[in-house]
């Protein structure tokens, strides 16, 4: 029997009626059924990757407090889960927290542990982890990382996540891993390293050019230091490209040392720079540091004031004869 098209049409909407009922009914049973069904227990995995052990399932049931112990004589539907994971969320030893609901009637929480990449000092003898995205997390006596340290007080004008390249730089390169202990920060544009050799500092200036300054401090290492002895500068500066300067520990005077130092002007692109005992080195040329500018504009007035003198002197000559 052929339908016609219109018996056709009623039969379609007449199965899509049914069908729409039916979906509506079971939903409104899943509800009833859900909302009275008791939750089956507490499950908490911590996805502790690096085995740090920063953070235990029990320091977070803790953190639960009376819901994992009354979790099989509470409905699920009381439980809200955004208020969970929020609560949870405040925990400064978790980087993030999903709570779900799983068919079994159990309730899984996941956990990821914070992943500190410095451990900070300030001057207010204050000591404290602080991640990537700048959260802060108490440093307990149970709890010891192997990160970087840094010394500083910061601000939200210097935050500490400011020194991110400067560790990183660090952590990623063994040779300086190994011989950096200490990063002490005074602000954004004076950053100190303490090597583990004792006798000197090493001023960084600020996070820029960090390859070139390294590879300057390297050539200073093996040029200079090795034969001088680590102690001879009580500071060495990498703030200016192309240039290194030292203080010296006894001098009498605290004027810098210019360990390597621009001989071309300022409009080279290239020069030779002269290391303390004769040795060359190619350096790329930049604005030279203030005191050298100042030793230089000082070299050129009284080459200035003699030639004046030499001047007058020839002409009273003249006037005599």
């Amino acid at each position: 029997m052929k339908l016609s098209s219109r018996m056709r049409s009623w039969l379609f909407a007449a199965l899509t009626l049914l069908v729409s009922g039916y979906l509506v009914v079971a939903w409104l049973f899943t509800t009833s059924t859900s909302s009275s069904r008791m939750c089956e227990g507490v499950l908490i995995t911590v996805h502790d990757t690096a085995d740090i052990h920063f953070v235990t399932p029990q320091e977070l049931a803790n953190e639960l407090g009376d819901l994992p112990e009354q979790a099989r004589r509470t409905r699920l539907s009381d439980i809200d889960i955004n208020e969970l994971e929020h609560q949870l969320s405040g925990f400064d030893k978790i980087e993030r927290v999903e709570v779900n609901v799983l068919t079994s009637g159990k309730l899984l929480i996941d956990v990821w542990p914070m992943r500190p990449f410095a451990r900070i000092f300030d001057s207010a003898g204050q000591s404290y982890y602080i991640n990537r995205a700048g959260k802060r997390i108490a440093a307990q006596p149970g709890y010891f990382l192997d990160v970087p340290v840094v010394q500083g007080d910061f601000s939200a004008d210097f935050p500490a996540t400011s020194l991110i390249p400067v560790v990183d730089f660090i952590e990623n390169n063994p040779e300086w891993r190994e011989a950096i202990t200490m990063i002490k920060a005074n602000s954004a544009k004076e950053i100190l390293l303490v090597p583990v050799i004792r006798g000197h500092v090493i001023n960084l200036g600020d996070t820029t050019d960090l390859s070139d300054k390294f590879n300057r401090l390297k050539l200073l290492y093996s040029k200079v230091m090795s034969s001088k002895g680590w102690d001879f500068y009580k500071e060495v500066s990498l703030k200016w490209k192309g240039q290194i300067v030292g203080i010296r520990r006894n001098a009498r005077e605290q004027k810098p040392e210019y360990i390597i130092a621009e001989h071309n002007d300022e409009e080279a692109t290239v020069s030779t720079a002269q290391l303390d005992d004769g040795v060359s080195s190619g350096v790329q040329s930049e604005k030279p540091i203030p005191a050298a500018k100042k030793r230089k504009e000082s070299h050129a007035d009284r080459s200035k004031a003699d030639s004046t003198t030499t001047k007058i002197n020839e002409t009273k000559k003249n006037k005599t004869i």
